[in-house]
């Protein structure tokens, strides 16, 4: 008897042994019991055509020389950049090529970000959150940049939600918007000097987020300084982004004599914004880019036309 239970024993050890064995196999290493474990299938980076779209039937037509760089981040759903590719005289309605895992990213593009321009923080792939990023127009210590040293750099963005998915074409079109405005100022009915003449708009439009919202900056001026020209003054300005419910701040002033030309009074409305809506209330200003300003003085007084309409100060009124 105490044999049999013995060998009972001796053979439940050998059952359970074996049976400890094979959960080490299942559990820990298949290895162990001459087994590879399966290859866990890795993801291969997708091709992907990225278009930066431009509506030029909407807004002024940009010429191929005016760009020069354009940058593109990629973000991950952390927040996180993937990777980040610099583009030399990009194109806009035209695809390139880039590789990415297949998830969902956000892209941003910003075109032109070079001096006056430029991003930070310096970009890093893991680390750099889109949150932090911004893009700022470096103004000199004196508070005033020139408005030619935006002129031929039209600065641009686009951002874009996408998926990237495997066993199919993967495009992205991202929509691109610019971000820079020209205010063509010319002054008539004045007697002509050869004094020199400051033309400025007052802002604090020169910064901004990876998603194009208006970052803190400190006011700083847009300036042209001009001469008469035959019997008129006239001076081009380009600003950055232009939006409702801000206050940029319009001046004409002879350096010579200190006189302030505009605004002639108190009274006398100097907010661009303002005078713009007066002309297109719910201007769309990602569409509009280009504000040609007229002021007549003469006899009875001044006239202030934009865009060949004529904004009457005293009652706001508008007539063709």
């Amino acid at each position: 008897m105490n044999k049999s239970m013995n060998k009972i024993k001796y053979y439940l050890c050998i059952i359970i042994g074996l049976a400890l064995s094979l959960s080490a196999c299942i559990k820990e290493d298949l290895s162990l019991c001459g087994v590879e474990p399966p290859v866990e299938p890795v993801d291969e980076p997708m091709d992907v055509q990225v278009v930066f779209s431009y509506n030029e039937g909407e807004t002024r037509i940009i010429p191929a020389n005016e760009l020069h760089k354009a940058v593109l981040y990629v973000f991950n759903s952390d927040n996180r950049l993937v990777n980040f590719w610099d583009m030399s005289n990009p194109k806009l309605n035209e695809a390139s090529s880039i590789q990415l895992l297949p998830q969902t990213y956000s892209f941003v593009v910003w075109f032109n970000p070079i001096d006056p321009y430029a991003i930070t923080p310096v970009p890093a792939k893991g680390t750099t959150l889109k949150s932090d990023g911004r893009l700022s127009l470096q103004v000199p210590s004196s508070g005033k940049i020139n408005g030619s040293a935006v002129e031929s750099l039209p600065l641009l963005y686009g951002q874009k939600e996408e998926t990237i998915q495997k066993d199919r074409e993967n495009v992205v079109t991202v929509p691109v918007y610019e971000n820079t405005n020209r205010i063509n100022i010319t002054v008539k009915g004045l007697t002509p000097t050869t004094h020199t003449y400051l033309f400025s708009i007052e802002d604090n439009n020169g910064a901004y987020t990876f998603n194009n919202d208006f970052s803190s900056c400190l006011p700083f001026s847009y300036v042209a300084e001009t001469h008469y020209s035959g019997t008129d003054l006239q001076a081009s300005l380009t600003v950055l982004r232009l939006a409702a419910n801000r206050s940029p701040i319009l001046k004409i002033q002879d350096v010579d004599t200190g006189e302030i030309i505009y605004p002639v009074s108190e009274d006398t409305p100097d907010n661009l914004i303002e005078l713009l809506q007066i002309i297109y209330p719910g201007n769309d200003f990602n569409k509009k880019h280009v504000y040609d300003i007229v002021i007549t003085f003469d006899n009875m007084g001044m006239d202030l036309w934009i865009n060949d309409w004529q904004v009457v100060s005293s009652d706001t009124e508008l007539t063709s």
